[in-house]
């Protein structure tokens, strides 16, 4: 597995990407002036397959922690490295970004169907 997935940040300071670690895709940053990457994510078990940058601050992504395809949303700080889950719901719901609005608000909206 490879590098992929780059995104650049909103602010144009950074981008990000997947990078496999012991196998499994997880989210890094890099600064776009050369600086060394940073782990943002330490998904042990499942691959990271879809994320996007919120705002200058924050990458939002998808994770199936149990294999089977119920799907959350999560919310890591590039600064802080702090992860916060936008929709822990009951086990048996399913979420799905369908839509993304980015501007220069300081928060992201999300459109989220829960299936």
């Amino acid at each position: 597995m490879k590098k992929t997935g780059y995104k650049i940040s909103p602010d144009g300071r950074f981008y990000a990407y997947r990078d496999p670690v012991e196998g499994i895709m997880n989210l890094f940053i890099k600064e776009i002036e050369g600086k060394e990457p940073v782990q943002m994510t330490f998904s042990k078990e499942r691959d990271i397959n879809r994320f996007y940058w919120g705002n200058k601050k924050h990458l939002i992504y998808l994770l199936d922690n149990d294999g089977d395809e119920n799907y959350k949303i999560y919310r890591v700080n590039i600064d802080s490295k702090k992860v916060v889950c936008l929709t822990d719901f009951e086990k048996k719901v399913r979420v799905s970004i369908i839509d993304f609005f980015n501007s220069s608000l300081p928060s992201f909206l999300p459109t989220v169907v829960m299936l």
